[in-house]
């Protein structure tokens, strides 16, 4: 699982937390774009989804996990339900 340094929730793979990121949090590509990796003990920040993507899997390999496009896409959509409710 990923997790998210603003809200703590977590992904199942890096990206679901960057759809949560961008969808939750508003956190959009732009000159100051900070990304806190929230992984435990790990204080490392990024100024790219890229760079981002390959820190966690360069050094967070253990948690990352495979899935399909259907689960992907069942999740997002469940996600996307819960933000527009609030």
């Amino acid at each position: 699982m990923f997790i998210c340094s603003i809200c703590s929730a977590n992904c199942k793979s890096t990206t679901l937390l960057f759809q949560h990121l961008r969808l939750c949090h508003a956190l959009y590509p732009h000159k100051t774009l900070r990304l806190q990796c929230g992984q435990p003990g790990c204080r490392l920040s990024f100024c790219s989804y890229s760079g981002f993507r390959k820190h966690l899997v360069n050094y967070h390999t253990n948690l990352v996990v495979t899935g399909t496009v259907e689960n992907v896409d069942s999740i997002f959509l469940k996600d996307l339900r819960k933000t527009l409710k609030m």
